[in-house]
């Protein structure tokens, strides 16, 4: 049932309704809340692991949020440019956003309205050091 699931977003957002090798293992472990790597050449499907998941009905009734930590600029505006015309709210916060857009896209994530979320691995760790700097400064009073 939880392949069902997954072909129907699939159908639904991107026009596909059917699996390429390895996408239905790796949707399934994200949907137990597994970890899981995965090694797929390009054009081999990669992104819609994380993409599909991100948008059944039990991720969005919850709320939840797929972070995505990825490296290039290019790649995260191609991503979320591409969601977005697949009708699922997606944003990105990397350097090139002015902070006026980043504090946009922070109010759209205590919103609850975005599914995936693209950051750059340095903001991801430089937020992940400031939230335990502040955890330890809070302790201290």
């Amino acid at each position: 049932q939880v392949i069902w699931r997954f072909i129907g977003v699939m159908v639904e957002y991107w026009g596909y309704d059917s699996f390429l090798p390895l996408q239905p293992e790796a949707m399934q472990a994200i949907s137990e809340g597994r970890d899981s790597v995965v090694v797929l050449p390009t054009g081999g499907g990669k992104s819609l692991c994380y993409q599909a998941p991100a948008v059944t009905q039990e991720a969005v009734s919850t709320g939840g949020l797929a972070v995505v930590v990825s490296p290039l600029i290019s790649l995260m505006k191609d991503q979320v440019d591409s969601l977005r015309a697949n009708g699922i709210e997606a944003a990105f916060i990397n350097s090139t956003l002015e902070f006026e857009e980043r504090d946009q896209v922070r109010a759209r994530i205590r919103a609850g309205e975005l599914r995936l979320l693209y950051v750059m691995m340095f903001l991801f760790t430089g937020l992940l050091v400031l939230e335990w700097i502040l955890r330890k400064l809070w302790r201290l009073n």
